[in-house]
């Protein structure tokens, strides 16, 4: 599988729960809508769960993945820190997603899906700058939308607005806004008509 790939369904997943930042918490419940249970080995019952399974091999890597016909779990160690089982866990999401698990009772260990795993990981953890911005959107999109239309709104009012002045680009006279020669020339609004004079038209002799 490409880079290309592996980093789209990294990014996939993070669009789908809105996280630019992935912690123990959120991975565990992406790995359990994705039917497996996380377990952190370590205690007696946990390690006679693996024996049972024939897993006890398999401790001591961090974190591995075993799927059956009934069974679908992921170990991780309890003794590793929580950002060291974010990062093991990821790797194992990423052979869940990249369907590296299809075979029941296997653990595969096939070093092509291990370096995909690895990709996966990689991405989930380290999102690119467009992913993270589309997810922000994702997030804030009702606030971006409201401060849009607050903006749009406050320009519509003040471009409608019946205050100030208008002059023209080259002009010396400044006049009211429904002049004829505000409508027919490019022209600017302005408060302090100093160095102005009255337009004879629309304003006469008043200030």
């Amino acid at each position: 599988m490409k880079n290309n790939a592996i980093s789209v369904a990294a990014a996939t997943i993070l669009k789908r729960y809105r996280m630019s930042y992935v912690t123990l918490n959120e991975i565990k419940h992406i790995i359990k809508e994705n039917g497996y249970d996380t377990i952190e080995y370590g205690s007696e019952q946990s390690l006679r769960l693996m024996d049972e399974l024939n897993l006890r091999e398999f401790a001591g890597g961090g974190a591995f993945a075993y799927s059956s016909n009934q069974i679908h779990l992921v170990f991780v160690d309890r003794d590793l820190s929580d950002r060291e089982k974010v990062v093991a866990l990821a790797h194992e999401l990423g052979h869940v997603i990249l369907g590296h698990m299809r075979n029941p009772g296997e653990k595969d260990i096939n070093v092509t899906q291990e370096y995909e795993a690895n990709e996966f990981a990689h991405f989930l953890i380290n999102p690119s700058l467009t992913t993270r911005a589309e997810i922000f959107v994702r997030k804030k999109w009702i606030w971006i939308v409201s401060v849009i239309a607050v903006l749009l709104f406050g320009f519509i009012i003040w471009e409608s607005a019946d205050i100030g002045y208008y002059v023209t680009k080259s002009g010396t006279k400044y006049h009211k806004r429904n002049c004829e020669y505000v409508r027919r020339w490019g022209v600017r609004r302005i408060f302090n008509v100093t160095g102005y004079e009255p337009c004879t038209f629309c304003i006469g002799k008043d200030p």
